[in-house]
């Protein structure tokens, strides 16, 4: 027998989103025509909370006010978030009527930095040059949210460190020497790059064919393949995955009762067009069975939901980690535990590490939050794998969670 002759193929659905950006219809703006001087003009100095980043902006201020004499400031606070505050609409409209320029900072962190290009992008659209400081270790995060929010020349003035939990003197001298980078940014026309699909990250690597192909002497061999080609491209959580088969796929789009390519949501932070085919294929990969849909969709119901801040849990440098908690009846008709070891690990608790399983690699394949790019997490966490659990009704002394949060008991 010729070893060299493939003898069997392994074909899947491609679990990878599509980036909304890609879309021929995709919000893409050109960034904003720069003044040539920025004396007499009003700049914005804008802080999104970040640690320091106020003390890079006064230092701002004092170059500025040295280079042009009759030049304005704006001073602005996000009014949105948390620790990173972003801008509210009332802002960038203010932002838009009142100031010629801005400056903005700081891009120091997975989060902050998504936020500060959304800003940036938002501003250009409207016709107002923005920079904005970012640290190095973050410049692939930048360029990437850049391309997300539709304007990928956005100006970032690269800085060697975070602002963070430096000195004064250590903010002023990274300031001092990317002054020449801040007035080019805001002065100087910016060219347009190539269209946002032929954009491509080192983190990230995207493929549009609907199915893939994996060969080897047998279905084995192509299953390891197919493992092996997902934590060669970033697509995997480090451990095996199911094979999603056309056939295990069209088995979980048939248990959801909605077609294939139905759009259940745009998933932050990348923007990736979350079909139920592709939510069904990273179920999959997971271990899902098809009974197990309707807990996929509802998981799917609540990160899309502004109030929950995926943008912000997803990217962040800190090891947030979504948990699942189901109540109802659906809990026991599905096999979950809510018991002894309820996350796991260990057979007792398979539907629990799955379902949680399946929230990441959606997070990872439909909202592109990879590590490196899109999660930024500087340390990680084993809860970051699997977090799901069920109520435990029969032990709690109080209502079910559900009729607590104004549902019915059934």
């Amino acid at each position: 027998m010729d070893r060299n002759v493939t003898q069997a193929q392994l074909v899947i659905v491609n679990p990878v989103a599509e980036p909304q950006a890609h879309d021929s219809a995709a919000d893409r703006n050109p960034p904003a025509r720069r003044p040539q001087t920025l004396d007499g003009k009003t700049v914005a100095l804008y802080w999104n909370g970040k640690n320091n980043g106020d003390a890079a902006l006064r230092r701002t201020r004092m170059h500025l006010e040295r280079l042009y004499p009759r030049v304005k400031f704006l001073d602005v606070l996000g009014e949105k978030g948390g620790i990173v505050r972003y801008l509210s609409p009332g802002q960038l409209e203010m932002i838009a009527r009142e100031a010629d320029a801005l400056v903005g900072t700081s891009a120091d962190c997975g989060s902050c930095t998504s936020w500060l290009m959304r800003d940036m992008a938002e501003l250009e659209r409207r016709g107002v040059p923005s920079v904005g400081y970012t640290a190095s270790i973050f410049d692939e995060d930048s360029q990437h949210s850049a391309k997300t929010f539709g304007v990928p020349e956005l100006v970032r003035v690269i800085v060697p460190r975070t602002f963070t939990n430096r000195t004064v003197a250590q903010i002023d001298e990274m300031v001092d020497a990317a002054m020449p980078l801040v007035i080019e940014g805001l002065t100087q026309d910016v060219p347009a790059l190539p269209a946002l699909r032929d954009l491509s990250f080192a983190h990230v690597v995207l493929e549009t064919a609907p199915e893939l192909s994996f060969g080897g002497d047998d279905l084995l061999a192509a299953f390891d393949r197919m493992n092996a080609e997902f934590i060669a491209r970033g697509w995997g959580d480090g451990m095996p995955l199911v094979p999603p088969t056309p056939a295990k796929v069209e088995a979980m789009i048939a248990a959801s009762g909605r077609a294939g390519d139905d759009l259940v949501g745009v998933f932050a932070p990348g923007f990736g067009l979350g079909t139920v085919r592709k939510i069904a294929a990273n179920a999959v990969m997971a271990g899902c069975r098809p009974e197990m849909m309707r807990v996929i969709l509802a998981m799917m119901e609540c990160i899309l939901d502004p109030s929950i801040g995926l943008r912000t849990f997803a990217m962040s440098t800190g090891p947030q980690a979504p948990v699942v908690m189901v109540s109802g009846k659906v809990a026991r008709e599905i096999g979950m535990n809510w018991g002894v070891c309820a996350l796991g690990p260990g057979s007792t608790s398979a539907v629990n590490v799955v379902i949680g399983r399946a929230l990441r690699l959606i997070m990872l394949n439909v909202g592109h939050a990879y590590p490196g790019v899109g999660d930024m997490d500087t340390i990680g966490s084993a809860m970051k794998f699997s977090a799901c659990v069920a109520e435990n009704e029969e032990l709690n002394p109080f209502p079910p969670y559900r009729v607590l949060a104004g549902f019915g008991a059934e």
